[in-house]
């Protein structure tokens, strides 16, 4: 450094608000690892997919983060995880609930309420929370998930759609520094399940939610994820955007996971003689998928040549191939 230059103040560093250290687990009646060498850390504010097989460990992973796993279930647990500075194992799941919030796949089997109101402010009363403070915060918990209007409505009246965001409320009414989902969508159609991942990617934009979520809803966690953790077997196998991991088909293939319809779309068409090269990484959406493309367009069938009354559509695809059309002219119909 030249006399006259002033230093440039280093950032501090942001510590991670959930990390895990070498974190092993089996469960007590197990004959394997549930868990296996698990390293991850998570930024505040980031949301992270968790996908994998059947029995590869994703609710395990989500019961480790708020101390469940191994302070209920018992069995042996190695390494550590700590969320928010705490220690999963020396602080009680107690006081871990106030820093994470659980949503599980069933929302009927986390409603105990008459009315969606109380249901919100139970946890809250049973923390001793002074009334007027509960009342603050369940009307900001249901205007958070769209479910203003509804307080006096009995939870067996509501779609199954409005219960999982109820749970939601519920879990955010806490203030928690990390939100935690299992399966939470597959139990909904197509509408609710994109209602919940709005409101998640929401929650994040507008409140700096940490959000973990295991999923099978490729589609909506390549919308809204940071960052995408594929499990099998109990271990990290792939880690890092959708794109980069998502575009690991034929390892998802092998796994029975199934990656976004764009990226088997995509890669239909990347192999086409059409294509010049096989790309490293797919777009994961439809929106990025667009832009991908402005200069480059995507493969498309040639130009049909037309012969005594017939067309001939040479599709690259192998599943398209040789299928004729009859047209008039020069022009199919």
């Amino acid at each position: 450094m030249q006399a006259g230059d002033e230093a440039t103040p280093a950032e501090p560093a942001v510590s991670p608000i959930l990390r895990f250290e070498a974190v092993g687990y089996r469960y007590p009646s197990g004959e394997r690892m549930a868990l296996a060498e698990i390293d991850l850390s998570v930024k505040r504010g980031e949301i992270v997919g968790i996908v994998g097989p059947t029995g590869a460990g994703k609710t395990t992973l989500c019961l480790a983060i708020n101390g469940i796993v191994p302070q209920f279930f018992g069995g042996e647990f190695f390494g550590r995880v700590q969320i928010a500075g705490l220690d999963s194992i020396e602080t009680p799941t107690s006081r871990l609930a106030h820093h994470v919030g659980m949503v599980f796949e069933d929302p009927d089997t986390q409603i105990t309420s008459t009315s969606v109101a109380e249901e919100v402010a139970f946890a809250l009363e049973n923390l001793m929370v002074p009334t007027s403070e509960i009342r603050r915060r369940v009307g900001a918990a249901l205007g958070m998930v769209g479910l203003t209007g509804l307080e006096a409505k009995h939870p067996a009246n509501l779609s199954g759609g409005q219960k999982q965001r109820l749970s939601i409320a519920s879990a955010l009414a806490l203030s928690p520094d990390i939100m935690v989902l299992d399966e939470p969508t597959s139990q909904l159609d197509p509408v609710a399940t994109a209602e919940v991942f709005a409101i998640l990617d929401r929650l994040k934009r507008q409140n700096g939610l940490t959000v973990m979520i295991a999923s099978h809803a490729s589609e909506e966690l390549a919308e809204i994820a940071d960052r995408i953790v594929l499990l099998a077997d109990g271990r990290i196998i792939a880690e890092g955007s959708p794109a980069t991991v998502f575009s690991q088909t034929a390892k998802l293939r092998s796994l029975k996971v199934r990656p976004p319809d764009i990226v088997r779309s995509l890669e239909v068409l990347a192999q086409s003689p059409a294509s010049p090269s096989m790309p490293q990484t797919f777009a994961v959406t439809m929106a990025a998928a667009r832009d991908s493309y402005v200069d480059r367009p995507l493969p498309v069938p040639s130009v049909p040549t037309a012969s005594q009354g017939r067309v001939l559509i040479n599709w690259p695809t192998q599943a398209r191939r040789d299928r004729r059309f009859r047209a008039t002219g020069s022009a199919c119909r």
